[in-house]
């Protein structure tokens, strides 16, 4: 197993708060320092290192891995999807009142279960003319997002039961608007002041993560600019090693007397145009965390190790930007190593170390395939590796090891192509003889003999094209590019590989393709992909217009560049418009075949107060590999004629002209029999992966599968249940109105 810790060392035994740069941990109070390293920022290990010892891992450091990342002086990179509604009131028409004064206060409140924000919200009015003003307030609501309207009306505001306006302490009536918008009305004296007081609660959900935000966008409504003060509580459970964000920049601790600090912002005009976010780990999730690595040291049970990994994994997969995934990750991944280390040195019974493997396997896997959807092959390897280490420990019969046996075949054929690609061939046959070590059921003996010869035939070519005519022969016999032995233009592919990643949810559905073009045929394959883009971004018959990125060139470092190309299509709207379109040659076969498929169902079902949803796809790819294989089979029958044509001869004893005529005759056989491996590598090496979302839950609920030309026709499936808001308000309303009645009725008695 290779480390992805190079040194984990600790001057102290203070709490640290994490400073700017990823891996480095900052005490509190004073300027010692500990050092979590992880190579690149990613844990991106070494694979050779699996075939050597074991670094040695100081479990002790394990316990500073606690040590979350207080991020005063750093701000969040991207944000998540734990944004909440907000309610604001702003005027329903053109005023002359102005706001003078606006704060927000959020406090906190977790009762071990729940994780409740209540916002109290003043509104300062200030009326400066000579006569009262009777003034209408829209109540409206706004997410507070970077990406959201930039007028707050625009989102319809569903109120909740707990929220309450206030005047001089006195509750206001919700009243319908003309439009149907919730509003109240006020009454602002002459050349004075009216405060408006507006509360309610929300509910921060129970994920590993939670946060609190509030956007001044709404604010703008109103004329003039008010002074702003925006204050979020903290609580006892939470404390400063569990947050993981503050923004922006600017922020102070109230004063006065508390156990727990209050995070404040403090603004004159003009008003801020960025969203106010306090984010930080759950309660919930951090005294479990606090538990585990506590109990995660030396000598301690692998379990425990185990069991902090899997929180830091959780951790990981709720993350709010790269940087946390990254962080996230690298201390899931040095959890399950300590533990691996610590059973090195005890009597750990096999299924658990097994399940460690397991466990790292899966960590990898989530690396596996960057978000621009190509195959990064390192994090295959170290899959593989690990998959294997795991298969090893589990007992026959455990569910886990079909999953875990796809997935170390998955890392064994990219070692192979990618040592194929780097013309590396013992490293390629090695990774064919694992291969071939696999279970029966696992890989098939046919495709083993056909890669087999695969490689057999691209060793031949690059001895030909290192001028070893006669080493190639011995292989497989000659190659050279000459045109006029080459197979017809449309009989050889354009493209080398497909990887197609699609992700599928209620609100939109996106296709990104990274296309590998085949040597030589790079400018074509460009200019094929941009007249496709411009077809399906002009053509009308494809009903709503979809949205088309690129191509662009994404370098792949000592890799053939890849062609990178999105598609976005709006929801409820299928591809099959778009399939029409796209041209009929086999080079098109998988984007063609895939398009006429994509028209996922979507339904939506309520259950008490819970929702499901679920979302379909199906899927099948083998019409693309029975086209490319029928070109392929077409190439090699045309091969075979060639070769009947030209026997084994001797140079030494014919003339020249027969010589040289037998020989043309083979180069011309190799040829196609070369065009025939480039489609049967097209088919073996493309793959789609898709990727289900509910588009609910935090972090929403998703599902990936991947596939490739010869996977069987599957129907792609995800159920998600999440809580419905809307029957989770009605069964409060009904609450609530059921004690009024009551109430009234005991007044009546009385």
């Amino acid at each position: 197993m290779s480390h992805c810790i190079n040194s984990l060392t600790m001057t102290d035994d203070k709490p640290f708060l994490m400073g700017a740069h990823a891996g480095e941990f900052i005490p509190a109070d004073d300027g010692n320092l500990m050092n979590f390293t992880i190579p690149k920022a990613q844990a991106k290990c070494n694979f050779t290192r699996h075939t050597t010892a074991r670094h040695n891992l100081q479990l002790i450091g394990l316990v500073c891995l606690l040590a979350l990342w207080f991020v005063s002086p750093q701000p969040l990179h991207a944000q998540g999807d734990m944004s909440q509604a907000h309610y604001y009131l702003v005027p329903a028409a053109s005023t002359t009142i102005r706001l003078h004064t606006h704060t927000a206060d959020m406090e906190l409140g977790y009762d071990g279960a729940a994780l409740v924000a209540s916002v109290n919200a003043l509104y300062r009015l200030q009326n400066t003319g000579a006569q009262s003003v009777s003034l209408t307030l829209s109540l409206v609501a706004d997410i507070a997002t970077e990406n959201s309207p930039t007028s707050a009306d625009a989102l319809p505001a569903s109120l909740p039961d707990n929220l309450v306006v206030l005047v001089n302490q006195q509750p206001l009536p919700i009243i319908q608007a003309d439009d149907g918008s919730p509003a109240t009305q006020v009454q602002v004296p002459a050349d004075a002041t009216l405060d408006v007081r507006l509360s309610y609660a929300l509910d921060l959900g129970d994920g590993p993560m939670a946060g609190l935000t509030y956007s001044p966008r709404p604010l703008r409504q109103w004329p003039g600019q008010p002074s702003l003060r925006v204050s979020m509580a903290t609580i006892e459970t939470s404390p400063s090693e569990s947050w993981l964000g503050i923004q922006p920049e600017g922020w102070n601790y109230a004063p006065g007397a508390s156990t727990t600090p209050r995070i404040r912002w403090l603004y004159d005009s003009p008003l801020p145009t960025q969203t106010f976010r306090f984010h930080f780990v759950h309660p919930g999730a951090w005294r479990a965390l606090v538990e585990a690595t506590t109990a995660a040291t030396p000598g301690a049970p692998v379990s425990e190790f185990l069991r902090l990994g899997r929180l830091y994994g959780a951790l990981h997969d709720a993350a709010l930007d790269e940087a946390q995934r990254d962080r996230f990750y690298a201390q899931a991944v040095a959890a399950f190593t300590a533990g691996l280390d610590n059973a090195a040195t005890s009597s750990t019974p096999s299924e658990t170390v097994a399940t460690l493997h397991a466990e790292l396997a899966a960590r990898y896997r989530t690396r596996s395939v960057s978000a621009a959807g190509a195959v990064d092959r390192v994090y295959m390897d170290l899959l593989a590796a690990e998959a294997e280490q795991a298969l090893a420990g589990l007992p026959v019969g455990d569910p886990q090891r079909s999953e875990l046996l796809q997935w170390q075949v998955e890392g064994l054929t990219l070692q192979l192509n990618d040592a194929r690609d780097r013309r590396d061939w013992p490293a390629a046959f090695a990774a064919l003889e694992q291969l071939a070590t696999l279970p029966p059921d696992a890989v098939d003996a046919s495709t083993l003999r056909e890669t087999q010869r695969a490689l057999t035939v691209q060793q031949a070519l690059q001895l030909l094209e290192e001028g070893d005519s006669e080493a190639a022969m011995h292989l497989v016999g000659a190659q050279v590019g000459d045109l006029d032995l080459m197979p017809p233009t449309n009989a050889r592919p354009i493209f080398a590989t497909w990887q197609v990643t699609v992700t599928i949810a209620p609100t939109q559905m996106n296709l990104v393709f990274a296309v590998r073009a085949a040597r030589g045929r790079e400018e074509e394959a460009l200019s094929a992909l941009t007249t496709l883009a411009q077809t399906w971004q002009t053509a009308r018959e494809a009903g709503p217009t979809p949205v088309v990125t690129g191509p662009t060139i994404a370098s792949q470092g000592h890799e053939d560049d890849v062609l990178l190309m999105t598609l976005s299509l709006p929801p409820n709207t299928g591809a099959a418009a778009l399939a029409r379109i796209t041209p009929p040659g086999a080079d098109w076969a998988l984007a063609r075949t895939l398009l006429a498929q994509l028209a996922p169902r979507i339904e939506r079902e309520s259950q008490l107060l819970s929702q499901q949803i679920v979302v379909a796809q199906p899927l099948d790819l083998r019409s693309t590999r029975e086209q490319w294989l029928s070109v392929a089979a077409t190439l090699e029958q045309q091969a075979g004629q060639f070769e009947a044509q030209s026997p084994n001869i001797n140079l030494a004893v014919v003339d020249a002209l027969a010589a040289e005529s037998a020989l043309l005759t083979r180069i011309r056989a190799a040829n196609y029999r070369a065009a025939a491996l480039t489609w049967r590598t097209l088919a073996r090496n493309s793959l789609v992966a898709v990727q289900l979302s509910a588009g609910a839950g935090v972090p929403p609920v998703t599902r990936t599968w991947v596939a490739t030309p010869e996977t069987e026709l599957q129907v792609l499936t995800l159920t998600a249940d999440v809580v419905s808001l809307g029957r989770l308000v009605a069964v409060v309303a009904m609450a609530l109105a059921g004690l009024f009645l009551l109430a009234g009725a005991l007044w009546w008695l009385l």
